[in-house]
């Protein structure tokens, strides 16, 4: 029962991955920088997760449809190649403007070099359109 209303349900389905990417990627980054920053890895955990939603969601509405789907590969590569460096510009935008207007009692910065927020970004592109 609860396997068919999951599977039918798209919205769920999201929600779900998004909470257990949050989950995976908080304690990620909590190993990485200490559990005493309960409050700030939360926040930071979010601000992270802006540039991967941003990522995610043009390639599932945008990208597959237009062009793996109609089995143009050559150039999905290609846009999937922009969109990682939109990607991680996004990701640097985050943690140097946008988490000052958001957060200005804290200070926040991306503690990820360019190839690893890239990584992340790969990843994510690469399980969610399997997933799809």
């Amino acid at each position: 029962m609860i396997q068919k209303y999951l599977s039918q349900n798209r919205g769920l389905q999201h929600l779900l991955f998004w909470a257990f990417s949050f989950y995976v990627l908080n304690r990620l980054f909590a190993k990485e920088y200490g559990d005493e920053l309960l409050k700030v890895n939360l926040i930071y955990t979010a601000l992270f997760h802006l540039s991967l939603l941003v990522v995610v969601y043009l390639n599932l509405l945008v990208l597959i449809p237009q062009f793996l789907q109609k089995g143009k590969y050559i150039l999905y590569l290609i846009f999937v190649v922009g969109l990682v460096f939109l990607g991680i510009e996004l990701n640097f935008f985050t943690f140097d403007k946008l988490s000052n207007y958001l957060f200005s009692d804290y200070y926040f910065i991306s503690y990820f070099r360019y190839d690893e927020i890239g990584q992340f970004m790969v990843a994510y592109i690469i399980i969610t359109t399997l997933l799809k």
